[in-house]
């Protein structure tokens, strides 16, 4: 069992019914392993489109809804869909691809600071002083 294969029994217990996404190299061995469960992988056109479906799911169901988006350009086209859920404190999971270990400080084109990016947006809004 692979680690991606894990991720999908771990969603499948939590009760997952359906993960939203744009199939990208970087997260082949996950969307295989959802083609594989019983949760339904439905393809959009463009990851803020996945990402604002999952959000619409979590709104609705109360469960996080959940995405899944290729590294790098993949994930940075999601972001503004994730501030919205995160503004709204809707309940939402983003499952995004990564760059191989292997081609890391390659100056790969996936190549994208993600973890960084996405903490920055989970930090409370700066309160302005001025009145």
């Amino acid at each position: 069992m692979n680690v991606a294969q894990v991720v999908v029994k771990c969603l499948e217990q939590l009760g997952v019914k359906r993960i939203y996404g744009l199939v990208g190299t970087s997260i082949l061995d996950f969307i295989d392993a959802v083609r594989d469960s019983g949760i339904r992988y439905i393809s959009t056109r463009h990851e803020q489109v996945a990402v604002s479906m999952a959000d619409a799911e979590g709104r609705v169901t109360g469960k996080p809804g959940v995405a899944a988006v290729h590294a790098g350009p993949g994930f940075l086209n999601s972001l503004i869909s994730v501030a919205n859920a995160y503004k709204d404190v809707s309940p939402l999971l983003l499952i995004s691809g990564a760059v191989k270990r292997r081609l890391g400080g390659l100056d790969s084109w996936l190549e994208v600071p993600q973890r960084e990016i996405i903490s920055q947006s989970s930090r409370p809004p700066i309160e302005s002083t001025s009145r």
